[in-house]
C-alpha cells in the first residue's frame, strides 16, 4: 500500500519508486477484551455498533486525515502538490503499469481526502457566507425511491447580512473517485466566488492543539463527550458530588473508575496511535470539561426561558 503522505513529501522519483512497493502493518487489537469489559456492565456485543458510530463513523474523517497527513499546510499548498504529481505522471517513462496504477490510486485517494476536508471545514461558514450542502439523488430504485449511486451535491450560500443567496450543483459523476472531484469542487466554489477564501484556509488551525496529536479537537469535541454520555448509565453508582453538577445525574457518581478505564480501552482499540499515551486522569479531565460546559449551558437556558 502506498503511503500518500510520504508520496506527497517525496524528494525524488527514486524515492517515490521505493515507496510504491512499501507495505505497512498495524499491531493487532484485542477486540474480545473490549467486548468482555463492556459485557460486564450489561452492554451486549450487538450494542457495540452504537459505540462504533460514536467513535469512528460519525467523526469528520476528512478533517482528521488532512491534519494527520498534511499538518499546517493550506488547501492550496496540498492541491499544488497533487497537480505536480499529476503532471509528473503525464511525462513519466520510469514506472511500470502496475506502479503507475498504484500512484494514481494514491493521488485519487488524496483528492477525495481534500474534497471531504474542504466540505467539512467550510460547511456552515465561509467569511460572511453560510454554506450548506444537500445530497442529490442520481435516479430512482426499483421501488421508485431516491437512489444515490453516486449522489450529486448542491452547495448553497447565504450572506449573513444581506441574505443574498446563490447555489451551484455538482453531479455525482463529477464527484466520483474515477473522475477528478477536486477540480469539480474547485469549479463550484469559483462559481460561487469563494474559492480564493477556501484555498487559503489552513484546515489544521481549527483542529490541532499544542502538545497533542494532529486532529485532537475532533476527539475532544465529537468523540469523548458522546461516548461518555452513552456509557455513563451503565456504570453509574451511588456517589457524592458537588451541587454544581447535581442536576446532571442525580443519584449517580459521575466519574466511576471503571468507566474511564473502559473508555480508554475503546479509544485505543479504535484509534490506537492517538490514544496510546493518554491516561485515565487526562480522559477524566476532558469529561469534566464537557460536564462543566453542559452545566453552564443548562444554567444559561434556565435563566432565559
Amino acid at each position: 500500500m502506498v503511503d500518500a503522505e510520504k508520496l506527497l513529501h517525496a524528494p525524488s522519483t527514486a524515492t517515490l519508486a521505493l515507496m510504491v512497493n512499501s507495505t505497512s502493518a498495524r499491531a493487532p487489537v484485542q477486540e474480545q477484551e473490549v467486548l468482555d469489559r463492556l459485557s460486564a456492565h450489561g452492554i451486549k456485543p450487538a450494542d457495540y455498533i452504537k459505540i462504533k458510530q460514536i467513535v469512528s463513523f460519525n467523526i469528520p474523517h476528512g478533517l482528521l486525515i488532512f491534519a494527520q497527513r498534511f499538518g499546517n499546510r493550506s488547501i492550496m499548498e496540498v492541491l499544488a502538490e497533487v497537480e505536480t504529481w499529476r503532471r509528473f505522471l503525464e511525462r513519466d517513462t520510469l514506472f511500470s503499469d502496475d506502479e503507475r496504477t498504484k500512484v494514481e490510486h494514491v493521488i485519487q485517494g488524496t483528492e477525495m481526502v481534500l474534497v471531504q476536508a474542504i466540505l467539512e471545514v467550510n460547511l456552515l461558514r465561509i467569511g460572511p457566507w453560510i454554506l450548506t450542502g444537500t445530497r442529490l439523488p442520481s435516479g430512482q430504485d426499483s421501488q421508485g425511491g431516491p437512489e444515490y449511486l453516486p449522489p450529486g451535491l448542491r452547495l448553497t450560500t447565504v450572506h449573513c447580512e444581506t441574505k443574498e443567496q446563490q447555489s451551484v450543483v455538482i453531479s455525482g459523476e463529477d464527484l466520483g473517485v474515477r473522475s477528478q472531484p477536486l477540480r469539480a469542487l474547485k469549479r463550484a466554489f469559483e462559481e460561487l466566488g469563494l474559492w480564493d477564501t477556501v484555498a487559503r484556509c489552513a484546515i489544521s488551525r481549527r483542529i490541532t492543539r499544542a502538545g497533542r496529536p494532529q486532529g485532537w479537537p475532533v476527539f475532544t469535541q465529537t468523540v469523548i463527550p458522546p461516548l461518555y454520555d452513552y456509557l455513563i448509565p451503565y456504570y453509574g453508582k451511588p456517589g457524592h458530588f458537588s451541587d454544581k453538577r447535581d442536576t446532571l445525574s442525580v443519584g449517580r457518581a459521575l466519574y466511576p473508575k471503571e468507566l474511564f478505564e473502559d473508555m480508554l480501552l475503546i479509544l485505543r482499540f479504535e484509534h490506537g496511535s492517538t490514544f496510546e499515551d493518554m491516561t485515565t486522569p487526562q480522559l477524566k479531565a476532558q469529561v469534566q470539561h464537557h460536564l462543566d460546559e453542559k452545566q453552564a449551558s443548562s444554567t444559561k437556558t434556565s435563566k432565559y426561558p
